[in-house]
């Protein structure tokens, strides 16, 4: 007669509450760990993980929109050795002048590249803040809520109630998913920084190879071209009599010039601490994922209280760091020269 009828802990709704349910968090653990989602969360060491990286990221993203400003810049400058050389008196000035024309593309992807970097680091933050802030809300709901006298805590005669383990159950796997989230994400916009370093990285190798080119091809011009390529424009700007001619803003032009090669070494430099940063960042992350991927005791899992603070502790110091950067930036804006004419 009652063959049919389910154990009260296999009924779906009855097994979240079950204390020894294996239908709740020690099903979801089995789940977890077969999908590769982390058995516990801590948000202690994700906040550290941040704290130290992404605080020196957002520091060097003035120094990348200045570099930026300074190949491009540079690219200007080119432009106007570009019409001396072709009514120059070079063998081969208008080769000399389409290479010219080809680097000047480059210096302007280049530089574009760099913004985009900037722009990438100055997403990735914003995205991990988002993040922040939507697993604060989540949480911060969670232990908002207050314990609702339900019919089964009304008829359940012993004083332990079954909907206090539902309860820790629904909570430990709500603050598992969220801590995952805020993980995957991490991971996702710091692998987005990499391949854009990337990008860059190939586009200053590009710009050094057409100096190269350069400097070989007015060397077969008989000119004395005595410095390194890197000085190679600047010295071309000279000879073709670019600093006597009434062209604008002169000095300034020749300074931009003899510093291309500069601008790539410095270039080159933030972009490999940026990737430096992210890499270390990922090796971070992946160390943590894989700790928090260990089964636990239920005693071990580290209290909601302090997963809060470790939450707000990031949040505000991500906001102070975004702070500082963006104004750094702002300075570097206001200080850009203009090259008018004089």
């Amino acid at each position: 007669m009652f063959d049919n009828i389910k154990p009260l802990c296999d009924i779906s709704i009855v097994s979240v509450i079950c204390g020894n349910s294996t239908h709740s968090l020690g099903s979801g653990q089995a789940g977890l760990t077969g999908t590769g989602i982390v058995l516990k969360a801590d948000f202690p060491a994700l906040e550290k993980i941040q704290s130290a990286s992404l605080s020196e990221l957002m520091a060097s993203s003035a120094e990348g929109s200045q570099l930026s400003l300074d190949i491009k810049l540079a690219q200007m400058a080119t432009s106007d050795l570009i019409s001396l050389v072709r009514t120059s008196d070079l063998t081969t000035h208008d080769l000399v002048a389409d290479e010219l024309e080809t680097f000047v593309d480059i210096a302007r992807v280049t530089a574009r590249g760099l913004q985009k970097l900037n722009a990438r680091v100055s997403g990735a933050v914003d995205h991990i803040l988002a993040a922040n802030e939507y697993a604060l809300h989540i949480l911060e709901s969670e232990v908002s809520k207050s314990p609702s006298t339900s019919l089964l805590q009304t008829v359940w005669p012993w004083p332990w109630s079954l909907t206090d383990a539902g309860s820790d159950a629904h909570r430990a796997v709500l603050v598992t998913t969220t801590f995952q989230d805020v993980m995957n994400l991490f991971t996702i916009q710091t692998s987005r920084v990499v391949l854009q370093c990337e990008c860059a990285l190939t586009k200053l190798d590009r710009l050094e190879e057409h100096l190269h080119v350069i400097n070989d091809m007015l060397s077969r011009e008989h000119m004395s071209i005595t410095g390194e390529h890197s000085q190679v424009l600047s010295e071309l700007w000279t000879m073709l009599g670019g600093n006597r001619r009434r062209l604008w803003n002169i000095d300034q032009r020749l300074d931009l010039l003899r510093n291309v090669g500069e601008y790539r070494i410095r270039a080159l430099t933030h972009v490999g601490r940026t990737m430096r940063l992210v890499l270390a960042m990922s090796e971070n992350m992946e160390e943590l994922r894989l700790r928090v991927a260990t089964p636990i005791l239920v005693e071990d899992r580290i209290p909601i209280e302090i997963q809060l603070h470790a939450i707000k502790a990031s949040i505000d110091r991500i906001k102070e760091n975004r702070r500082d950067a963006r104004e750094r930036a702002r300075k570097t804006a206001d200080e850009i020269p203009l090259l008018d004419g004089t």
